[in-house]
C-alpha cells in the first residue's frame, strides 16, 4: 500500500515540476503576491494570491496551485491551519492558510526573485504593476523593493 502512495507522490511531484516550468512568470509572480500579502498582513491563501494574478484567458488557473510548495520547503513560510475559501468556484470549500516563517528569508527571496516578462507579451515593459490587481510593485513604494506593497484584504 505505501509503495502506491509513493509512486502517486512521485507522479504528482513530477506534474507539478512539469507545470511549474511551463508557467514559471505566472508562478514566480504568485510566489510574489503570497510573500508580499505576509509581509503585510500575517496570512494568506490561495484566495490572495488568485484575486492578485491576472491570467491569459488561455492558462488555467490551476498553475498557481504550485505557488507555496517550495516556499513552504525552504522554511518561508508554513501552514496557520484552514479556512473557507472567498472564491465562488470554490463552493466555500477549505483552503489551507499560510504565515510567515522567516521574515528575513521571505525578504531576500523577493529581493532574489524578481518578476519578469510574461513570454506571450509582446511590449517590453514589466507586468508586475499591470497584471496584479489590488498590488503596487516595491518599486514603486520603495527604494529597496522589501517592504510590502499588497493593498486590500483578502478576495481583493
Amino acid at each position: 500500500m505505501l509503495a502506491g502512495i509513493d509512486d502517486g507522490q512521485g507522479r504528482r511531484d513530477e506534474k507539478l515540476r512539469a507545470l511549474e516550468e511551463r508557467r514559471s512568470v505566472f508562478v514566480n509572480r504568485g510566489r510574489r503576491v503570497l510573500l508580499l500579502r505576509l509581509l503585510e498582513a500575517g496570512t494568506g491563501s490561495a484566495d490572495d494570491v488568485r484575486a492578485a494574478i491576472e491570467l491569459p484567458a488561455d492558462i488555467d488557473a490551476r498553475c498557481l496551485g504550485v505557488v507555496p510548495g517550495p516556499l513552504a520547503r525552504a522554511g518561508i513560510i508554513h501552514p496557520a491551519g484552514f479556512v473557507k475559501s472567498n472564491r465562488p468556484e470554490r463552493h466555500a470549500s477549505y483552503i489551507q492558510e499560510w504565515i510567515l516563517a522567516d521574515r528575513d528569508a521571505a525578504v531576500r527571496w523577493l529581493q532574489d526573485h524578481p518578476d519578469r516578462l510574461d513570454e506571450t507579451d509582446n511590449d517590453s515593459e514589466w507586468l508586475f504593476p499591470v497584471a496584479l490587481k489590488g498590488c503596487q510593485s516595491a518599486s514603486e513604494s520603495d527604494e529597496g523593493g522589501t517592504e510590502s506593497t499588497f493593498r486590500g484584504g483578502k478576495g481583493v
